[in-house]
């Protein structure tokens, strides 16, 4: 098939009932390995203007092949609309470019009722980790209120794999919610240890009265007590999922995590050496032999069996007791050999973890620390004088009093515009409940003034700026108070929170330099707006700078008595400001 250059025409749909122009859409598929022909023809279809939505046609009026017919393309693989790549689509297509609707599973990962589930989970499978091996190891088979409870967790088991195929996750920062990926994802990943751990495979010991009670039983506890271990990894993705919700330090919650498991395997490790003794029907070599404990009370027993499985984990040897607590039985030194290689994993890891948190905990004091020691460096090399020494260190206590030092500029510029812009405004909601000009703004003007300002801290008795220098950016005041001064230094006026000044020379093209002083009485916290960032926002948004204007004339006719009128700007309000609220907004405190 020849190629034709595209022809782009259009023309208006006579007595349209809208000023919306319709085209009449062609596609034309090439010969295999040509790209696709998209004509847009001189004919007028019709357009339907229904619940604020188009509707085109993809007829052709002229056809002289076939062929132009079919209005899809091949692209990727997959046949596509040629509606769709032109205009983009609300809907779905399948691999035969047809639309249809992707199932969606019901939960997303971090949905409030998926959330309930997953917590309702944790608690129960806690308990069957910390009852079922007491059971089996020193129970004989009695049915109780704790053994229902803990047949209902194998319930619950197979319910929450019910709910996997149908619960979303997470796909590299994307939530995966179609129903096919989310389905093979589990498949390929945790089906089968779930489908393991919550196949209660011990239930078996009913269909016979001997197996109940007899030796086979006891062999069928032991496979259950490791089975019920299986449940472990799931139970430990479910805490880690939800671990940001937990009002604890990060690195602790490490430390717990792990504390947590070591202590569970213990538990786990002694109930397997009573119930390994109990299988042999306690020889006379065994170390429940050895001391008695045949007929001792259960507490006893589990205690001398824990002592045991720590022992073995930590590698820190048999203390008095070795004699009577040293494996002899086959059974008995290969689960002390495999306690001793888990426990020293386990020692490992939670040694490192510690390592690495005494290392990292304080990550933002071991910052202060290392600025205040590049400071008294630089002032030997420097050789500062004393008095300029000690406001620099007394501006560093001060300003990071917490001694913790966070580069939150370099910080938030890690983030999407949107999300440090959020966090700029929390950052910066008492400043804006305080200074009245921000009430008169739009609040897209307040977001875009805020996501400039700058912070910056200043010591008592400091000069912000004399008299005649050159202005490159305005203040407004966190906390604090601030003397201006004229140029002969008399007090003009005395500014606290809420209020800004040295705004002159940016909104008054025939001032060029500072018209005062200003001087921090104490301790003041300043935000700061360059001139350059200031400039671009009152081109966009010039009812700012009029309005900043105003302020600054109501400022200089304080004390004529004249009343000045101040408009809210960026939204066509109506608002006014008087003679004493201009007072105010010079002075709010």
């Amino acid at each position: 098939m020849s190629k034709r250059k595209p022809d782009f025409s259009k023309k208006p749909a006579g007595p349209a009932r809208s000023s919306i122009q319709a085209y009449s859409i062609s596609g034309e598929i090439e010969a295999e390995g040509e790209e696709p022909h998209i004509e847009l023809s001189d004919s007028v279809t019709s357009q339907v203007l229904e619940q604020d939505r188009i509707s085109f046609s993809s007829s052709p009026t002229k056809v002289e092949d076939a062929s132009m017919l079919d209005p899809t393309c091949q692209l990727d693989g997959k046949k596509r609309d040629v509606l769709s790549l032109i205009f983009g689509t609300s809907y779905n297509l399948d691999e035969e470019g047809k639309h249809s609707d992707v199932r969606q599973v019901r939960f997303a990962p971090r949905d409030k009722a998926r959330a309930l589930w997953d917590k309702f989970f944790i608690v129960m499978v806690v308990f069957s980790l910390a009852y079922w091996p007491l059971y089996c190891a020193f129970r004989s088979g009695q049915v109780d209120g704790l053994y229902i409870v803990d047949k209902l967790v194998n319930l619950v088991c197979i319910v929450d794999m019910v709910m996997n195929f149908h619960t979303g996750y997470n796909d590299g920062g994307m939530t995966e919610m179609r129903v096919e990926q989310v389905r093979k994802h589990y498949l390929r990943n945790r089906f089968i240890v779930d489908l393991y751990s919550s196949t209660p495979i011990d239930m078996l010991m009913f269909l016979n009265r001997s197996l109940r009670y007899g030796h086979t039983s006891l062999i069928f506890r032991l496979e259950s007590i490791v089975r019920n271990m299986f449940r472990l990894p799931r139970l430990v993705s479910y805490v880690s999922k939800w671990e940001d919700q937990i009002k604890i330090d990060a690195n602790m919650l490490r430390v717990g995590k792990l504390v947590g498991v070591i202590l569970l395997f213990a538990h786990t490790n002694a109930c397997i050496q009573y119930l390994a003794a109990r299988i042999e029907e306690f020889p006379d070599e065994s170390w429940v032999t050895r001391n008695d404990l045949e007929n001792a009370k259960p507490t006893t027993k589990y205690t001398v069996a824990v002592f045991n499985a720590l022992s073995h984990m930590l590698c820190i040897g048999y203390g008095s007791h070795g004699t009577s607590t040293a494996p002899f039985t086959d059974a008995e030194v290969f689960i002390t050999i495999l306690s001793m290689v888990v426990g020293a994993s386990f020692y490992v890891v939670l040694v490192g973890i510690i390592a690495s948190i005494v290392l990292s905990m304080d990550h933002s004091g071991a910052a202060f620390k290392e600025k205040i020691d590049i400071w008294r460096q630089y002032s030997q090399y420097r050789q500062l004088p004393k008095e300029i020494r000690d406001r620099v260190f007394k501006y560093f206590e001060h300003r990071w009093h917490t001694r913790k030092v966070f580069e939150e500029n370099e910080l938030l510029s890690q983030l999407p515009r949107g999300l440090s812009g959020d966090i700029k405004m929390f950052r910066s909601e008492y400043l804006l409940n305080r200074v009245p000009i921000f009430k008169l703004c739009h609040p897209a003007i307040v977001r875009t003034v805020v996501s400039s300002l700058k912070p910056m801290s200043c010591l008592a008795d400091e000069v912000v700026y004399i008299a005649g220098q050159m202005a490159e950016e305005m203040y407004f005041i966190l906390k604090g108070e601030v003397q201006i001064l004229s140029k002969e230094s008399n007090l003009i006026t005395t500014l606290s929170d809420g209020s800004y000044f040295g705004e002159f020379p940016m909104i008054f093209d025939e001032i060029k330099t500072r018209t005062g002083t200003a001087k921090c009485t104490t301790w003041t916290k300043l935000y700061t707006l360059d001139k350059a960032d200031f400039q671009d926002i009152v081109e966009v948004y010039p009812e700012l700078l009029g309005v900043m204007r105003q302020i600054a004339e109501a400022r200089k006719v304080h004390s004529s008595g004249l009343n000045v009128e101040v408009k809210d700007i960026g939204d066509g309000g109506n608002g006014d400001m008087t003679e004493t609220e201009a007072e105010a907004t010079d002075n709010e405190a």
